[in-house]
């Protein structure tokens, strides 16, 4: 658990914040081929938005491949990129009645 929630402060201080999702009860199964074996493993999930830039897909890449891939000891992290994505930002606004 540890481990999620410090990827997920390492994301949101490189790209301002995230969600991370846990799956405490029934988690989701991954599913792949790898070499002719189906493999399986539980998930977890950590999303966030960031800048669809050369430079923060490089960062993540590095990032999964160098430092993610040991610490959850997996043989791939898988990223998944979205887009374009529209952000929209609600908040609590005071309007004031001039009469």
């Amino acid at each position: 658990m540890t481990s999620f929630l410090g990827t997920a402060d390492e994301l949101a201080r490189r790209f301002g914040g995230g969600t991370l999702f846990i799956f405490r009860h029934d988690p989701p199964r991954g599913f792949w081929w790898d070499q002719g074996v189906v493999d399986r493993d539980v998930l977890a999930l950590i999303e966030g938005d960031v800048p669809d830039t050369t430079e923060s897909r490089d960062w993540l890449r590095a990032c999964a491949r160098d430092v993610l891939r040991d610490r959850f000891r997996q043989k791939a992290i898988y990223l998944k990129f979205v887009g374009p994505v529209e952000h929209l930002i609600v908040s609590e606004e005071e309007v004031s009645d001039e009469d």
